[in-house]
């Protein structure tokens, strides 16, 4: 009974030790088979990316001269951290583009009215192609109701309008004068240092005559008084009885 006890037990223990010997060889197999695996790709794959790196390095770096548009680069080559980009080129902001002029992502041309100097501007939108651009144009106003304006057209003189309420006629005149910062005097026809124009009659009036391209003028209304009633020359006794300024118009020179 016992020897059969004892061989039953050892009938028993005899496959489950084989069955766990075979597979702790076969575990230990594996695991060297994967860590060697393992090692030796990790090797690998550490050879390849210290060449994958050294690619980079030489190759994938994003340049400003690799024909691609990478890194932080707008475009192909421009951009970012690289030269400013032709006009056309995709931007992102205005420091992309070398007009300084970034719109609707995509680098715009110069032009003299988008508030940046470029192209061949002297200053902002002004100088170069672009068209000159004046001040002084406008209107000031005098005293005892007169007023001044002013307009340009073209050319080295500009126009000016004197209005005033005249109180010619019954022996009276009024006339105007204007002087330039220089004190050169000019009639109401624009002449320098002509006789005066007279106005014989009375109301809200006005005369329009060129003066020569400046600022610092200033106008001077006159009232005279003529020996005749029905005369309109020869009078004396003049005295001014409206004035205004400073008023002109000039270019607006470049910063």
């Amino acid at each position: 009974m016992t020897t059969s006890k004892d061989s039953g037990v050892a009938d028993r223990s005899r496959p489950i030790g084989l069955t766990w010997l075979v597979a702790a060889l076969a575990c230990a197999a594996c695991g060297a088979d994967r860590f060697a695996n393992y090692d030796g790709g990790s090797g690998g794959g550490s050879g390849d990316g210290g060449a994958g790196d050294g690619g980079a390095a030489d190759g994938d770096e994003p340049t400003c001269a690799d024909g691609e548009a990478n890194g932080r680069e707008s475009d192909v080559d421009c951009g970012g951290d690289c030269p400013p980009c032709a006009d056309g080129s995709d931007c992102g902001v205005a420091d992309d583009c070398a007009s300084g002029v970034c719109a609707s992502g995509a680098c715009s041309p110069p032009s003299c009215t988008d508030g940046v100097g470029n192209g061949d501007e002297l200053g902002v939108d002004c100088g170069g192609s672009c068209p000159p651009s004046y001040v002084g144009i406008g209107c000031v106003e005098g005293t005892n109701g007169s007023s001044v304006c002013t307009s340009y057209s073209g050319g080295a003189t500009f126009e000016v309008t004197v209005t005033w309420n005249a109180a010619g006629g019954n022996a009276y005149v009024d006339y105007v004068t204007a002087t330039s910062a220089g004190s050169a005097t000019y009639n109401s026809e624009g002449v320098k240092g002509g006789g005066a124009v007279n106005v014989c009659t009375s109301g809200v009036y006005s005369q329009t005559f060129p003066l020569p391209l400046g600022l610092g003028y200033t106008y001077e209304v006159w009232h005279a008084y003529c020996v005749r009633t029905d005369a309109c020359s020869g009078c004396g006794s003049d005295v001014v009885v409206a004035e205004g300024g400073p008023f002109g118009v000039t270019i607006d020179a470049c910063p």
